[in-house]
């Protein structure tokens, strides 16, 4: 440390020379500026890598703020210099400077790609972020600056005389953190400056030099300044901090309007629960659902209270589900309000403190109450329909087509489709009634070349007018033929379904009108109510006098009924002449009943008709007012336009009735049950299995139909899926039958599930499965017998082939024997032609006990395999090839293998197949060209695919199936040894794990056998 600050040897800088003191002074005030500058750049840098986190390139800013100090350093050294010659620090802070500038350079060229690619990205990003109000100029920060600088300085002035030289910045520094906390960073570096150098001249030298006379008024000026840029530092920070708390405050403002909006605009009110206090925050909105004053408070106690008794644990288990669980909080309830019961739905979430305690909940609300009135409308509506249909006396029909017929295709070819393409899908029994048949199962799947005679020009302009009138046909007559082939005439209203440009089926009603004896007059009322479907009913108005007998409606007339205005009839009854028929009667009576009790207001729903022909729902609300005598006088009142309510009960009436329709078609009992497991409807085929009526089937009646010694498990496995839906319901039974005893049934059950996941119902089926049960029963027993005769086949087959190799195999022995006796003790003396014959007999001998063992094996393949297991082919070649090192050493051949799979099968006989198909190919080798083997495996579709390819004297293709015999050769036994056995081996083998074998060649160039074995055999 000594020698870093020695000065031994040198002198002051400012003594080398003749240096003016505005010199020195030059000098020393850039040098300190220029460091002053170099060390607030590093503190930038911090404040800017700690604002932005997850900043790329750290290790780089690092060493660019060490660079820049360091050069900082040089300047301040060279400032002390000029009074203190400390040339050793100023040599050591060099070098270091030079250190860290190189390894800034090293750093920062590999970097330049990476920063490249970030600066494009950056230039196509674009984000979305909360703005701040508009910031004041830059320029009155810089005058804050200039004017605390100004004040702070006069004011030390004046206290001078009060604080001599103590304390020379302190004012100064009150302007600088002033500055700072009010305009940033900029304006504090210029107050720090001003004041600074102010102070240094006027305050502690006050002969106007601009450094102090001691070291130590230098140090406390560059400390000073020091000070003021980090303080500069901070108040910038804490600036741009309040500029984006400003702007996320009023970002926030914004969202909450806007949610208030979104709320508003869907009819939603918004609750928050505080746990702590039990109190309920409600938005008017929210207040009105639940019946509440929104000026009061409400408490959870209360809330739960207004919830409809039987509705109230289920609401409590939801509240408890969505706390505890922290699931979605999501139920439907009713309430009772002041003014009467009411349906909401309410939607929310449970919030959390940091321990994880639950605060309270928060969601939105809305009244359901209109849409769950039309869905118990449908449930209670849906017994009155299905007996309607039952009951009707009009024919309810439905057709449809083997292909769709495009709308496009002129009017002849469409009919000519739909004559062709036309079936009766289904109706009801009083439309086969019509035809004179007496239940719809008879008529059904008929086609409409069966009921419309096409040549008929009537039958061609009926069709006409349905394609003409946009497939829509409302009271128009058609003639027909009955199963007798009398003739008949029906008055129909029908209507096709048109989907993609084309019809795919039509739905109607007709009735008889055969007798009827004023047939022109109903078909020009049918066209006259044709013309006056009405369309859509807009807000009409209308004030009757009923003593008059005229009315006066409102302009929306004009559109509900479409017609001129010089056409509209002022009369009371001219409105309903375009009601419904089938609606008037219900209307008129409820109307008289209405006056008959003075009824104050009245309400109906009905269907009035427009010109073009449509149908629309109308909702008419009016207020009556009487004379003294009781009698209506005056009735004002407002119309309004239901239809697209209308439809979707309707549309829901028909899915259900599909579904009924369906059920009772298909050949299967079909049953539907709640989700308790309380079953609430069977089709017919359940009678008609079980001999059973619904009334007692229903319910848990028909595990009464269920065998007694199935009953228990069909009980236990239901409630199982009751309880646990996941587990599912599928079960086989004997079930009751009809004619007596009892037959097997498949039953499968599948839960439908509300929006929420909740089971609503159950869907099932009972399928008969007794003839496909017996059927197996049969199969099992065939399979089993026939089983046992192939073991004892295989058992004699194993016996006889063993005693066979015994017999063949001990004469055989005593020839080799004898033979080889007498070649050995007496060949010399035997003549030429008896040694040849000897010869001969030995080869045959040994020909013969090769064929026996051959014989042996083929037959062994069946008779003593074993049972299979995981095979690794590597292991079956390399044993095989073990076996076969003699004949390689002996034609000095060579096998080449790849690796082989592992597979399911009988080790040995796979080792087996390896031995004949190489041995093969060393036997038939190229006489002086080493044999080579190439072993190599493949996965395809059917297995692995096992091939072994030589470089033999090769075959003929056509030969390719032959050479799997037994027996059979290709060549003579002078040429190659062999008994022609071992190919047909191979094949046994390959057949017995589920595989095939195939052989290709070319003669002169070599054969190739593939064998494809599957992976589990």
């Amino acid at each position: 440390m000594d020698w870093l600050t020695g000065t031994d040897g040198f002198v002051p800088r400012k003594n080398c020379g003749a240096w003016e003191d505005w010199e020195v002074a030059l000098h020393v005030v850039s040098d300190v500026l220029i460091w002053l500058a170099y060390l607030s750049i590093p503190l930038v840098l911090v404040y800017f890598a700690r604002q932005r986190r997850g900043l790329p390139f750290t290790g780089l800013f690092v060493l660019f703020a060490v660079f820049i100090l360091a050069c900082g350093t040089n300047h301040l050294v060279e400032a002390v210099i000029f009074y203190h010659p400390v040339y050793h620090l100023s040599g050591v802070v060099k070098a270091v400077t030079a250190a860290v500038s190189w390894l800034t350079v090293l750093a920062l060229v590999p970097a330049v790609p990476r920063l490249l690619d970030l600066t494009a990205a950056a230039a196509a990003r674009h984000e979305a972020v909360p703005t701040a109000p508009p910031a004041r100029p830059r320029w009155q920060g810089y005058a804050v600056a200039a004017a605390a600088a100004a004040l702070s300085l006069g004011a030390r002035e004046a206290l001078g005389p009060l604080l001599g030289t103590k304390y020379p910045y302190l004012i100064s520094f009150l302007a600088v953190i002033y500055t700072a906390w009010e305009a940033g960073f900029g304006p504090a570096v210029l107050c720090t400056v001003l004041t600074g150098v102010g102070t240094e001249a006027w305050i502690i030298a006050p002969d106007g030099s601009v450094l102090g006379a001691t070291l130590a008024d230098r140090l406390a000026f560059g400390l000073f300044l020091f000070s003021g840029l980090g303080t500069g530092v901070l108040g910038e920070a804490q600036r741009r901090a309040r500029e984006r708390a400003e702007a996320a405050l009023d970002a926030a403002r914004e969202t909450a309007d806007r949610l208030a909006l979104s709320l508003d605009a869907a009819r939603l009110g918004d609750w928050n629960w505080n746990a702590a206090d039990d109190t309920l925050a409600l938005s008017p909105r929210a207040a009105a659902v639940f019946g509440f004053d929104p000026t009061a408070p409400v408490t959870w106690a209360a809330v739960r209270k207004r919830i409809h008794p039987a509705d109230r644990d289920r609401a409590d288990a939801a509240v408890r589900a969505a706390v505890l669980e922290r699931t979605a909080f999501d139920i439907e309830c009713r309430v009772v309000r002041p003014d009467g019961e009411a349906w909401l739905s309410a939607r929310g979430r449970a919030a959390y403190d940091a321990a994880g305690s639950p605060r309270g909940m928060y969601g939105v609300v809305a009244d359901v109450t209109p849409r769950k009135r039309v869905e118990d409308d449908l449930r209670r509506s849906e017994e009155r329909y299905k007996a309607f249909v039952a009951q009707s006396s009009e024919g309810i029909w439905r057709f449809e087509l083997d292909e769709p017929v495009p709308t496009t295709l002129p009017v002849a070819e469409q009919l000519a489709a739909y004559h062709a393409r036309g079936y009766l899908a289904e109706c009801n029994d009083a439309f086969a009634r019509m035809y004179g048949y007496t239940w719809a199962v008879e008529l059904t799947g008929a086609r409409l070349a069966d009921f419309f005679d096409a040549a008929d020009p009537r039958t061609t302009a009926f069709l006409t007018a349905f394609v003409s009138g946009g497939h829509r046909l409302t009271d128009a007559e058609s003639r027909e033929r009955d199963r007798y082939g009398n003739p008949r005439v029906f008055l129909n209203t029908l209507v096709g379904i048109v989907e993609g440009g084309s019809v795919i089926r039509a739905w109607g009603t007709q009735r008889d009108v055969t007798d009827r004896t004023h047939a022109e007059e109903l078909l020009r009322a049918g066209e006259e109510r044709y013309r006056l479907a009405t369309e859509a009913v807009r807000g009409l108005v209308y004030d009757a006098d009923m003593t008059a007998g005229r009315v006066e409606r409102s302009a929306g007339l004009l559109d509900l009924v479409g017609v001129r205005p010089e056409a509209a009839d002022p009369v009371v009854g001219w409105w309903p002449a375009r009601i419904h028929p089938d609606d008037l009667p219900g209307v008129l009576a409820d109307r008289e009943r209405g006056y008959a009790r003075g009824a104050p207001t009245l309400q109906a729903e009905y269907r009035v008709r427009h010109a073009d022909g449509r149908w629309v729902w109308v909702e008419d609300r009016a207020r009556v007012m009487y004379g003294d005598d009781g009698k209506p006088r005056r009735a004002v009142g407002c119309r309004s336009d239901v239809t697209e309510r209308k439809e979707g009960e309707a549309r829901l009436r028909e899915n259900e009735a599909r579904f009924r329709t369906l059920a009772e078609a298909v050949p299967v009992a079909v049953w539907v049950c709640r989700p308790d497991g309380w079953c609430e409807y069977m089709n017919a085929r359940w009678e008609e299995i079980t001999g059973v009526g619904l009334d007692g089937s229903l319910g848990a009646g028909w595990l009464d139909q269920v065998h007694p010694d199935d009953r228990p498990r069909a009980a236990a496995a239901w409630n199982a899926a009751v309880v646990d839906p996941a587990v599912g319901y599928r079960i086989e039974y004997r079930l009751q039958s009809r004619g007596g005893g009892y037959r097997w049934v498949l039953a499968a059950g599948f839960p439908h599930r509300a929006a929420g996941g909740a089971v609503v119902r159950w869907f099932g089926t009972c399928t008969d499965i007794d003839d496909k049960k017996r059927h197996a029963e049969t199969l099992e027993r065939l399979v089993a017998e026939r089983t046992a005769e192939l073991v004892r086949s295989n058992k004699e087959l194993e016996e006889f082939a063993f005693a066979a190799s015994h017999d063949l195999q001990e004469p055989l022995r005593k020839i080799q024997t004898y033979g080889a006796r007498l070649k050995e003790k007496a060949r010399d003396q035997l003549a030429d032609d008896n040694r040849e014959r000897l010869d001969r007999m030995m080869a045959s001998a040994g020909r013969m006990g090769r064929l026996i063992d051959d014989l042996l094996a083929y037959s062994r393949v069946t008779t003593r395999a074993k049972a299979f297991a995981a095979v690794d082919l590597n292991a079956a070649l390399a044993d095989a090839l073990d076996d076969l090192a003699a004949r390689l050493e002996l034609t000095g051949g060579g096998v080449e293998a790849g690796p082989l799979p592992t597979v399911s099968g009988d080790a040995g006989q796979l080792r087996q197949v390896f031995q004949n198909l190489v041995g093969n190919a060393l036997k038939f080798h190229r006489p002086g060209v080493p044999p080579v083997v190439r072993v190599s495996a493949e996965r395809t579709a059917a297995g692995w695919a096992v091939t072994v390819a030589d470089n033999g004297i090769g075959f003929e293709d056509r030969f390719a199936g032959r050479i799997f015999q037994v027996f059979q050769r290709l060549h003579g036994r002078e040429e190659y040894e062999g008994t022609g056995v071992g190919l047909a081996v191979c094949k046994k083998i390959v057949d017995r794990h589920g595989g095939a074998i195939a052989a290709h060649g070319r003669p002169g160039e070599g054969a190739t056998f593939v064998v494809t074995l599957p992976e589990r055999s």
